[in-house]
């Protein structure tokens, strides 16, 4: 039995007994009732992991029942995050609306009710206070299709926008592109290719990608919205509004700082949603037989970050 079907009879089940899903969110409320309060750990290498979970939209609850309201599957407690799943056989439910936990451990957990300042407070406002100072920081949405990763990070830069500009300082430049399959392109100069090569020191550089000069808070804004609304998009069992592309938005200040908040293509499998690649991948390069400064293709995790 696939599952498909496993999860199609899990939620007959549930329609023809409206009890079962009362009891299994009584099997999460009491899970949480029994859960001790876990202390937030310290991330001693600067390296922070975050987990945010996002409430179950309106239009998912149309597609199985008004029922499906009441079931929660993830329950964030400090640093830890459960994620529950009905037990059953065969594709049916336990009618005693007993269920399973799995734990995972991350830095910190933000819950489905958490407000998208709380969550530029505890993420993205530490690597602009960096940039700030004359640093780089970096923030990475990594999830499933459909979990949130692109209106979270929409937001999280135009948060950071205006905090940059509220403490008195400038964004210089913008830089806005992405990797789509095993191409980069230019997302702000009409989806121009850009090839990345690795230079002598060992470092991947996307050569050719153009700098928007940018002229204040308002024209930053503006910039952003472009480079959003020209994100490549492949439609998606999982999402219909999948973005199936890797995209970097990179900020310079003018303090000589650096800010670049990158917002990853889902994480599942392309066979699992009968997904479609955005552009067919490119025929492989043409042998060469002379040394180059530049190597021809982009490093092993280059090419493992676009199979994400």
């Amino acid at each position: 039995m696939n599952e498909a079907t496993d999860h199609s009879n899990a939620f007959q089940a549930r329609i023809e007994d409206p009890d079962l899903v009362l009891r299994q969110n009584a099997a999460v409320t009491s899970f949480r009732n029994r859960m001790p309060a876990a202390p937030t750990p310290s991330s001693p290498t600067g390296t922070t992991v975050l987990c945010r979970s996002r409430p179950v939209l309106l239009e998912e609850v149309s597609k199985v029942s008004e029922l499906a309201k009441t079931w929660e599957c993830v329950t964030t407690n400090g640093g830890n995050v459960y994620v529950h799943k009905e037990k059953g056989t065969g594709g049916l439910s336990d009618q005693s609306g007993a269920i399973s936990s799995k734990k995972f451990v991350v830095h910190a957990s933000l819950g489905p009710t958490t407000t998208e300042d709380s969550v530029f407070t505890a993420t993205v406002r530490p690597l602009v206070t960096a940039a700030i100072e004359g640093g780089n920081g970096c923030c990475i949405a990594y999830g499933q299709t459909g979990s949130g990763k692109t209106h979270t990070m929409q937001e999280q830069a135009r948060r950071a926008v205006e905090y940059v500009y509220k403490e008195e300082h400038e964004v210089v430049s913008m830089m806005f592109y992405e990797l789509r399959g095993s191409e980069c392109m230019d997302v702000m100069h009409e989806d121009t290719k850009c090839p990345v090569r690795t230079d002598e020191n060992g470092v991947d550089v996307a050569c050719g990608l153009e700098t928007c000069v940018v002229e204040g808070e308002a024209h930053l804004m503006g910039l952003l919205e472009t480079a959003a609304g020209r994100r490549s998009t492949a439609s998606t069992r999982a999402n219909e509004q999948s973005s199936r592309s890797h995209a970097f938005c990179e900020l310079l200040l003018s303090t000589g700082g650096k800010l670049l908040l990158v917002d990853l293509a889902g994480s599942e499998s392309k066979v699992r949603v009968q997904c479609a690649p955005a552009i067919p991948p490119p025929p492989p390069p043409p042998p060469s037989s002379s040394p180059s400064r530049f190597r021809r293709t982009p490093r092993r995790t280059l090419a493992a970050l676009t199979r994400t």
